[in-house]
């Protein structure tokens, strides 16, 4: 909580956040001393720090940081309506205009739509701000799905009104992230508090595929399955390991 703290009033002091239109900027250069911002901004970095001001406010219960999700939740309005035509539809607007997007600009927006879908499971009173943005842009990113030789391949521009014709993983990812949020009452709130749990025992093994008795001793699940040997338990461990290591990895690469 200190760090958070510590963190919001360096990126205030420095310029990244506007005080007055809580806008988000790029970032600056270190080597001279973060003086000059960058102003350019993508809809991930105020997704960023929307999200991270609404954990700090579910955990703290502190005014304070709702005050700034909610500051930053109208600050990123200006991601939204780029035509009179489009109404509260999202776009990346240091790009998409000019057609201009690079391939990791082209996710952007996806990580926007999951953290603003995210913040109001934590600041449920931003729903409706939220979804005045979201549903549109919901909508207009499932019409942009129309092109490709499957049909149902995405664009990159939802303010078209249906495919633009420029495709990939990128345009694929930001609207799932926007259409599946519609999903957020099926799913609970984040973990927080003594409900986080850290578990250091790694002597387990797929759900189904065993269990231990009081001895000590791995018993079938059903009548007739195998005995696993303790070869297979520790093969199971070392695959969920690297399962999880595989993850890991691909989040940060697609992150970054």
């Amino acid at each position: 909580l200190d760090w958070a703290n510590r963190l919001w009033n360096w990126s205030s002091d420095v310029g990244f956040i506007d005080p007055d239109r809580f806008h988000v900027y790029d970032g600056a250069d270190s080597r001279d001393n973060c003086s000059q911002t960058n102003y350019h901004s993508f809809t991930y970095t105020s997704g960023i720090y929307l999200y991270g001001a609404a954990i700090l406010a579910d955990h703290t219960g502190d005014q304070l940081w709702k005050t700034r999700t909610e500051n930053l939740l109208r600050g990123a309005g200006w991601f939204f309506s780029p035509f009179e035509n489009a109404t509260n539809v999202m776009y990346e607007a240091a790009c998409e205009k000019n057609n201009a997007c690079t391939a990791d600009m082209t996710t952007f927006k996806g990580y926007l739509s999951r953290f603003i879908w995210q913040t109001v499971k934590l600041v449920p009173s931003l729903r409706s701000e939220a979804e005045k943005w979201l549903l549109p842009s919901a909508k207009a990113a499932s019409v942009s799905c129309s092109g490709g030789v499957d049909g149902h391949t995405c664009g990159q521009r939802w303010y078209v009104h249906g495919f633009d014709g420029i495709a990939g993983l990128g345009e694929q990812m930001c609207a799932l992230e926007t259409i599946q949020g519609l999903l957020i009452d099926d799913v609970d709130p984040p973990l927080k508090g003594d409900k986080i749990k850290v578990v250091r025992d790694t002597k387990w093994v797929p759900l189904g595929a065993a269990t231990t008795t009081s001895k000590g001793h791995d018993e079938p699940t059903s009548t007739g399955d195998p005995q696993p040997t303790e070869t297979e338990d520790s093969a199971n461990v070392a695959t969920a390991h690297l399962g999880l290591v595989l993850v890991s990895i691909a989040t940060i690469l697609f992150i970054f």
